[in-house]
């Protein structure tokens, strides 16, 4: 079983300010890990084949706002998570949460908790301190792919 640092002190964006963004119409999606909300979006079918868009540092779902239709359009289920820290996920207050191996964790075990079984991860190759993303595969290498762009 996982060992997920449980975070008690966070800060949560209130929902307003998420409205009427351009563009942004996908309704968020939670999930509990370690204490924490952790919101994605999950559009396209379910059985559909899943691709995991993971954003790098300072960005969150929003960023991909243009490429979510284009892919659900070509029959994928696609899941967008705002990693810890970003977007509507939860953000500890503790600097100290902040270590490359909580993001680590908590992602592996939301991609778990999503039931994505197997997952086409497409990476940028400059993608600003997203250095967690290949290491979530490794945690669960039967579950995942990555194809760098």
């Amino acid at each position: 079983m996982r060992q997920l640092p449980h975070i008690e002190n966070f800060l949560r964006t209130p929902e307003e300010r998420f409205q009427n963004l351009p563009d942004f119409t996908y309704q968020p999606n939670y999930t509990e890990i370690g204490g924490l909300r952790i919101a994605y979006i999950d559009e396209g079918p379910k059985d559909g084949p899943v691709v995991l868009l993971m954003h790098g540092e300072p960005a969150w779902s929003f960023l991909y706002r243009k490429m979510i239709p284009v892919l659900v359009e070509a029959g994928m289920r696609v899941l967008v998570p705002d990693q810890v820290g970003f977007g509507r996920t939860d953000k500890p207050t503790q600097r100290s949460d902040y270590t490359y191996e909580n993001h680590v964790q908590w992602m592996s075990a939301w991609l778990e908790s999503v039931d994505a079984l197997r997952c086409t991860l497409p990476q940028q190759p400059l993608q600003s301190r997203g250095q967690s993303v290949p290491h979530i595969g490794a945690h669960s290498p039967k579950r995942s792919r990555s194809r760098s762009q």
